[in-house]
């Protein structure tokens, strides 16, 4: 259950299938006050059963996750919580999936 004082805050939910990035990065927004890691999904699964079941501000989205890829979980995400806002992450390049993520993310 989230607080009056927590629902003031940016809810960040972390999407990546490396447990030692998502840590670390939750870690990391934890020590940003105006800031909830709220959790780590690790597929897109999990991803959609956080979206459907807690309200989230910003999604950190890995492009490549066990399951499917991350520009195609987007328009489902959407549909959920259009206000949402969603970053994608990539270790890799970039070029062919930013123009797809920004044609989804409408």
């Amino acid at each position: 259950m989230i607080n009056k004082t927590e629902s003031k805050k940016i809810k960040v939910l972390v999407v990546d299938d490396h447990t030692l990035f998502s840590e670390g990065t939750v870690s990391l927004l934890r020590v940003e006050p105006s800031i909830l890691a709220v959790g780590i999904a690790k597929n897109g699964i999990e991803c959609m059963r956080f979206i459907n079941e807690t309200e989230v501000d910003v999604v950190m989205l890995d492009i490549n996750l066990p399951d499917i890829c991350g520009v195609n979980i987007i328009e489902k995400m959407k549909m959920v919580q259009p206000a949402m806002k969603i970053l994608m992450l990539t270790g890799q390049d970039p070029k062919g999936y930013v123009t797809e993520s920004i044609k989804k993310r409408r």
